[in-house]
C-alpha cells in the first residue's frame, strides 16, 4: 500500500496524518506486470494534484518499491485498446449498413430473407433473386459492395 503522509505533533506526540492514498497491489499479484501497470495508471492520476517537483520526488520514491512496467508493455496495451476500438467501430458500421440494406430491400420488393441462409419458400431461385434485389438496393443507396 502506498500512502503519502505528513508528520504532525498532537499534544506533543508525533503523529502521521494521511495526505493522499496512492494505491496498492495485492501480494499475490506483486510479480505481475499488469498489476504494476494498473498501479502506475492510478498513481499518475492521484499524483497530478502535486507540483511537478514534489511529484517527481514521490514517483522516484515509489518506483524504488514498485518498478514501472516497460514502455513497450504500455505501447502494446495502447495498441490493443486502439485495435479493440477499431473492431467495435467496424462492427457498428457493418450493422448500420445491414440495416440500411434491409430497409432498401424491403422497399424494392425483396424477399426479406435474402442472404440470411433461410429458405424463403421459393427455393434457390427466390434466394438469388432476393440477393440481386439486395445488391441493387445497396448500389442505389450509394454503398460499395465488397
Amino acid at each position: 500500500m502506498v500512502r503519502i503522509v505528513r508528520s504532525e505533533r498532537i499534544n506533543g506526540q508525533p503523529r502521521l496524518k494521511l495526505v493522499a492514498y496512492i494505491g496498492s497491489i495485492r501480494r499475490d499479484a506483486i510479480d505481475l506486470q499488469g498489476a504494476h501497470r494498473r498501479f502506475w495508471d492510478r498513481a499518475a492520476e492521484r499524483l497530478e494534484r502535486f507540483t511537478p517537483e514534489i511529484r517527481a520526488k514521490f514517483e522516484q520514491s515509489i518506483e524504488a518499491q514498485i518498478p514501472r512496467p516497460p514502455a513497450e508493455a504500455a505501447a502494446s496495451r495502447a495498441a490493443g485498446i486502439l485495435e479493440a476500438a477499431r473492431d467495435a467501430a467496424r462492427a457498428k458500421l457493418a450493422a448500420f449498413r445491414a440495416a440500411r440494406v434491409n430497409e432498401y430491400t424491403s422497399a424494392a420488393g425483396g424477399t426479406g430473407t435474402a442472404g440470411t441462409g433461410r429458405d424463403n419458400g421459393a427455393g434457390r431461385r427466390g434466394s438469388l433473386q432476393g440477393t440481386a434485389n439486395l445488391l441493387d438496393a445497396a448500389r442505389m443507396s450509394g454503398y460499395d459492395i465488397e
